[in-house]
């Protein structure tokens, strides 16, 4: 195996990896953990786009990149089916205090133009 293809193994092994720690990390509650991981995962991801077209890979090491690439979605689509609803939540409550904001200001403009 030549070290491309090395590089390329071991960075889809960091990236599966990476993606294990961020579900734990969520599992959690530690955001601040999650969002070390995330940079860390798409610095990784970004190396694999610079070695991905250069690396032949062999029958074995092409199921080992499957295999791996199988955990990762497996990884992110339950990172996801946690933080999708959190986000919805935060959204919600963001936009309802912009509303309560707007309704603040409108009242105390009014309240100026009665004086």
């Amino acid at each position: 195996m030549s070290a491309t293809e090395n590089r390329l193994i071991a960075t889809y092994e960091a990236v599966a990896e990476f993606t294990r720690q961020m579900l734990v990390a969520v599992r959690q509650g530690d955001y601040d953990r999650l969002a070390v991981l995330e940079e860390e995962c798409t610095r990784c991801v970004g190396e694999l786009r610079s070695v991905e077209q250069v690396a032949p890979l062999t029958d074995e090491q092409r199921a080992r990149k499957i295999a791996m690439i199988r955990q990762i979605l497996a990884n992110d689509r339950e990172l996801r089916d946690i933080t999708e609803p959190w986000m919805t939540r935060l959204a919600s409550m963001m936009r309802s205090r912009d509303a309560d904001a707007r309704q603040s200001s409108a009242v105390v403009r009014s309240n100026e133009g009665a004086r």
